[in-house]
C-alpha cells in the first residue's frame, strides 16, 4: 500500500496502543482488546505486534503483498512464491536476514 493509504490503519494502531496503555477515554476499546485477546490467547502487546508486522508488510507495496492479502481474505492458501518475494524484499531492505 502506498504510505498515504496506511494512515487509517496506523491511526487504528495508535488508538489500540492508547487503549493498551490505559489512557483516558479508551476504556471501552481496552475492554474489547482484552476480550479479544482472551478469546485468542493473545495479550494486548502481542496483538499490537501482529498489527505492526501486518502494517510493515503492507508498506512494502509489492504485488506479492496484494496476492497474499487477497488469498488470506478469501481463506485460501497463499502462493508460496508470493511469500518468497516478500521475504526477498525484506532482505533487500536490510530488515531480515
Amino acid at each position: 500500500m502506498p504510505v498515504y493509504q496506511l494512515q487509517a490503519p496506523m491511526s487504528v494502531r495508535a488508538e489500540l496502543a492508547r487503549a493498551r496503555d490505559g489512557e483516558p477515554a479508551t476504556e471501552g476499546l481496552r475492554d474489547l482488546l482484552l476480550f479479544y485477546g482472551g478469546y485468542t490467547d493473545q495479550t494486548p502487546d502481542s496483538l499490537l505486534a501482529l498489527l505492526d508486522r501486518a502494517l510493515a508488510v503492507l508498506a512494502l507495496n509489492l504485488p506479492a503483498v496484494h496476492t497474499v492479502a487477497l488469498a488470506l481474505l478469501a481463506r485460501r492458501t497463499p502462493d508460496p512464491d508470493a511469500y518468497e518475494q516478500i521475504a526477498a524484499a525484506w532482505k533487500k531492505a536490510g530488515v531480515a536476514s
